[in-house]
């Protein structure tokens, strides 16, 4: 079996859509909190995998939880920002005992 660098480029996770988001203007626990302005998409697995969580449009993210005195070095919607949308949706689908992620 051979290697080849494109291979895990073209098989990796990926987000397959812009993040569009605009601020709600309200806080969760003193951060400011963003509307998503269309769904967001996360491909699992690697491209051509098929399976994807799908972020709706309107859902409230607080991106990440970068402590008040840092973020003017690590942005909470810096280039970890999808992830954190990701992450953010994912655990609330948790809380709420639903399944965000589907073929």
């Amino acid at each position: 079996m051979s290697y080849e660098p494109e291979d895990f480029l073209r098989r990796r996770a990926s987000f397959h859509t812009p993040l569009r988001y605009e601020p709600t203007g309200t806080k969760r626990e003193g951060r400011p909190e963003y509307r998503l302005l269309e769904e967001f998409s996360y491909e699992i697995g690697g491209f051509g995998s098929g399976w994807f969580i799908h972020v709706p449009a309107g859902f409230v993210t607080d991106f990440a939880s970068i402590p008040y005195g840092f973020r003017g070095v690590l942005p909470p919607n810096g280039p970890w920002g999808k992830a954190a949308v990701v992450h953010d949706y994912m655990y609330e689908i948790y809380q709420s005992g639903s399944s965000g992620a589907h073929p």
